[in-house]
């Protein structure tokens, strides 16, 4: 892996990164959180800023870029204590601060723009009202320890998923507030035989494509969980029929640390994910 760009600006470690799709700066965006309570925003043409968020009063520790529109914030930047804050340009409304009772670990937008989720430090998955700026759903369920990764299902309005380090991999129906499926990354049938067995399968990140027909799920023990469906063209590969009409199997990436990012880069690579390692980053399909 070759590098290509060098930012520097914050004053502490980075705690979140997050690129734009759609941007006035041609698309060539990249958001930043840090430990030194500010967000930024880089164009990566120049490798300079061209935003800086701060004053914020905690730690940045997730950021939701959303497609650019005019009414929109560049992006939305959650904070380690209180929640996350809608941050609006200079000519909009004053930022929204929805608070919670523990340290949030992230947030993210469903594609219509409407609702807000949540995942924090006490296992739990809020979602968020954006036009009314209200709570709109509190799980009764949780998860039973830190829950670190929260994602909507595009082109599915009430489909949810969250995970965390109890291990478990949890499907919502959000309307209802209820689970619909639970995966038990560290179930014996669902382990890979190269999986590492001194790090536990901590559910760290999960990532969509854009039609909602492929999931990729990141783990503590170096292992990506993949999920599809019969209409995501990945083909038949070597997976086992799960619930709600999901195929799914495991990919042991044989690397030595957690897969701590992964995403799906295009929506014309309906069957591929790429991925972030503490070690490094690639890309391949899944068929």
């Amino acid at each position: 892996m070759q590098l290509i760009s060098h930012l520097k600006g914050h004053k502490a470690s980075i705690l979140c990164l997050e690129t734009a799709q759609n941007a006035p700066l041609g698309g060539a965006v990249l958001a930043s959180g840090s430990e030194d309570r500010t967000c930024r925003i880089w164009d990566l043409r120049t490798e300079k800023a061209a935003k800086a968020i701060r004053g914020l009063e905690n730690e940045v520790t997730s950021i939701h870029m959303l497609p650019y529109k005019t009414e929109q914030p560049p992006s939305l930047p959650g904070r380690r204590q209180k929640g996350p804050r809608v941050r609006p340009s200079k000519s909009g409304p004053n930022p929204l601060a929805i608070n919670t009772q523990d340290e949030l670990n992230q947030i993210t937008i469903n594609d219509k723009d409407k609702y807000l989720a949540t995942a924090d430090d006490n296992g739990q998955v809020k979602v968020v009202d954006l036009e009314t700026h209200q709570l709109y759903k509190q799980f009764r369920t949780k998860h039973d320890n830190i829950c670190m990764a929260v994602r909507f299902r595009p082109k599915k309005p009430w489909d949810l998923f969250s995970g965390g380090m109890d291990n478990n991999l949890i499907q919502w129906d959000f309307s209802r507030g209820v689970p619909t499926v639970v995966w038990d990354m560290a179930a014996p049938s669902d382990l890979t035989p190269g999986a590492q067995v001194f790090n536990p399968p901590f559910v760290y990140t999960i990532a969509a494509s854009d039609d909602g027909h492929v999931m990729g799920v990141g783990l503590g023990d170096g292992s990506i969980k993949v999920l599809t469906t019969a209409a995501s063209g990945a083909g038949k590969g070597p997976g086992k029929k799960g619930g709600k009409g999901w195929t799914e199997w495991r990919l042991d990436s044989g690397h030595g640390c957690a897969v701590v990012k992964l995403f799906h880069p295009h929506p014309d690579q309906s069957s591929s994910l790429r991925l972030h390692r503490c070690d490094r980053m690639s890309m391949g399909p899944l068929s």
